[in-house]
């Protein structure tokens, strides 16, 4: 499988789970947007504040 692929496939993911993580938080776009940190990103979204208790 090409290199190329797989980045494009663990990228994907890792923007998929984050944003899963801010959809939770009420802030979906900014997980996506986070998410493609990876770990770093997820932790960053998961601790943040909920937008209603914002």
């Amino acid at each position: 499988m090409n290199f190329g692929i797989v980045l494009s496939i663990a990228l994907a993911v890792a923007v998929l789970i984050g944003f899963l993580i801010g959809r939770t938080k009420g802030r979906p776009g900014l997980g996506a947007l986070l998410g493609i940190f990876g770990i770093i990103g997820w932790i960053i979204i998961a601790i943040l504040p909920s937008k209603s208790s914002a």
